[in-house]
């Protein structure tokens, strides 16, 4: 099967996106495992083009907003969010499906959360266990998704750490590296309209106020995972070789069927 190719020059909104994301060695297994499979099988759970995209945002140039494939405004929620790596970007949602499946196993621009509020984006986030992307190699996107959500994406939260960081957004758009910047401090929050930080006169301890139930950063699969991966990577291959095999094959060439 030949290679995926890259663009090598991406814009998204006016923003040149440097990054390019692979997923972490650790889950390399699965990929190989669903591209074993057709995407009608029931155990391929990662999306084809097709259904990709019912799950893709579209841009309305009329409300200057995120809506639904299908025209609706984006309900209230946090949804795990892949940026594909094509010359003409799609940002791709899901409440509950991995990074892996949302982006077939291919690289992506950016991945992480996205957290909408009356129809409006407002927090994102890089909490990815499948791309694990860097604070830096999120920042081409966090500027391009805030100049699409008109200024309304204001927080960041960097899982990088074991404790989550945030980030006032409208920081991190004047900045070329998260070195320049500070992330908020415990007994700071960042205002929802002007985007600044503001002291609230109390400690806030980071955690308590974080966008995901663990820290996926580091995490691989667990070991039943990849049984089941192999189990499908070892029965396609079992079923190729009996293919290939001659329909006059001796008794002794007969391929014994997968045992587990």
């Amino acid at each position: 099967m030949p290679r995926n190719t890259y663009p090598e020059t991406i814009t998204y909104f006016g923003q040149l996106i440097r990054s390019r994301l692979s997923m972490k060695s650790d889950f390399k297994i699965e990929r190989k495992a669903m591209r074993t499979l057709s995407f009608d099988e029931p155990d391929n759970f990662y999306l084809s083009p097709e259904q990709q995209e019912l799950h893709a945002l579209k841009y309305s140039e009329e409300l200057h907003n995120f809506v639904t494939s299908a025209g609706s405004i984006v309900i209230d929620n946090q949804y795990n969010f892949i940026l594909t790596c094509e010359q003409n970007p799609r940002l791709i949602v899901s409440e509950s499906m991995h990074h892996s499946a949302m982006a077939n196993g291919k690289k992506v621009l950016a991945s992480g959360s996205l957290i909408f509020k009356d129809g409006y984006l407002i927090k994102m986030t890089n909490h990815s266990g499948h791309y694990c992307p860097k604070d830096d190699e999120m920042l081409d996107v966090i500027k391009a998704l805030h100049t699409a959500s008109n200024g309304t994406l204001y927080e960041y939260y960097s899982y990088c750490t074991p404790e989550p960081l945030l980030y006032s957004v409208k920081e991190l758009i004047h900045a070329d590296r998260f070195e320049q910047l500070t992330p908020i401090a415990t007994d700071e929050i960042i205002h929802p309209e002007t985007g600044k930080r503001e002291k609230c006169g109390y400690d806030f301890k980071m955690g308590n106020g974080a966008l995901g139930s663990r820290n996926r950063f580091g995490a691989g699969l667990k070991p039943e995972r990849i049984s089941v991966f192999e189990h499908i990577i070892k029965s396609r291959f079992t079923l190729f070789e009996s293919t290939e095999q001659p329909s006059s094959s001796s008794e002794s060439s007969v391929q014994q069927p997968f045992k587990a």
